[in-house]
């Protein structure tokens, strides 16, 4: 039952008590045979008083209860409010890396890419390097060929001038000047043979060295490619850096959103708890009044009954004079 209702019950039996004093004043010609009955329903009146005044207490402990809650509740509300407050504070300090973060990530980004345009122009070089030193090395063997028909020639000829020298000295003082002729075309063949030799020595040299290039160029190649491949892993981790970042600053929007959504109805939670902490006042203070005015009643209530009852004894003792 609630105060109100308790209230009203109360004055209900106020009521009924008005209506039986004013019996007992109406019949007070009728004292004798009403009086037990006033009395009967003064001790009802009285017990109920009890009753009621312990209701109102109870009434009002369980306000003092709550009220001592909604204090524990807005306590509470309080550090979570402070948590939230640190939350925030931490999620703005992660989305401040995450920013920092991204933008490193951007500009390395940048500079990867330049480092890939740069390893594609090496890339290019190195492949018209080796394409040069291939056919470099094509020509060389083209001229090796040349020059080993040229030696040729030249023992060719050696051996014709060496046949031609031995007829000359066989025809006497007619081949002299054949022999002079021979002399010299085998002269030239040496000079030939020596210059042939001394060209695939030059040529022996620069293949050597076109070989080791071809080879470092080779190996260069290789290592470009090898490159890219580590600088396209190296863009693709970055790029997934880029989009980790990106993901971040989202979820840390997202978690901003939803600690500002707590935040809101924790306010509004701190609002109704002050709402609910000033109406349980407003209740403590009206079951205070009600409580003072019910234990007034209870002792007026007492009074009357101790009244009655000495009416009721001298009643009674009119009674027993009557009787006897």
């Amino acid at each position: 039952m609630s105060a109100f209702a308790k209230e009203r019950d109360a004055k209900d039996l106020l009521d009924k008590l008005k209506e039986t004093m004013n019996e007992i004043d109406k019949g007070t010609s009728e004292l004798n045979s009403s009086i037990s009955e006033s009395y009967t329903y003064i001790q009802s009146i009285e017990q109920m008083s009890e009753q009621s005044k312990t209701s109102v207490e109870e009434i009002a402990k369980g306000i003092n209860e709550n009220a001592t809650s909604v204090e524990k509740i807005v306590r509470a509300t309080n550090n979570a409010t402070d948590l939230i407050d640190n939350t925030r504070e931490l999620s703005n300090n992660a989305k401040s890396y995450s920013d920092n973060m991204k933008t490193v990530v951007t500009e390395n980004s940048a500079g990867i890419n330049e480092m890939v345009q740069q390893m594609v122009t090496i890339d290019g070089a190195v492949g018209t390097a080796l394409t040069n030193m291939s056919h470099l090395k094509t020509n060389m063997d083209k001229i090796n060929a040349s020059l080993d028909g040229i030696g040729t020639i030249a023992e060719q000829t050696n051996l014709l001038a060496l046949n031609a020298s031995i007829e000359a000295a066989r025809a006497g003082d007619a081949g002299k000047g054949f022999a002079v002729v021979a002399s010299e075309i085998s002269k030239l063949a040496d000079m030939s043979a020596k210059t042939v030799k001394e060209i695939y020595e030059v040529i022996e040299g620069i293949n050597e060295a076109t070989s080791s290039t071809l080879d470092r160029v080779s190996h260069g190649k290789e290592a470009v490619e090898v490159g890219n491949e580590v600088i396209n892993k190296v863009k693709e981790s970055f790029s997934s850096l880029e989009e980790s970042a990106l993901a971040i600053n989202n979820t840390v929007d997202t978690e901003d959103n939803m600690i500002q959504d707590i935040s809101t109805s924790f306010d509004s939670i701190m609002e109704q708890l002050e709402n609910i902490s000033a109406v349980s006042e407003e209740h403590a203070a009206a079951t205070e009044e009600m409580l003072a005015a019910i234990e007034t009643q209870y002792d007026l209530i007492n009074q009357v009954s101790e009244e009655m009852s000495s009416i009721n004894d001298q009643s009674n003792n009119l009674r027993n004079i009557l009787v006897e």
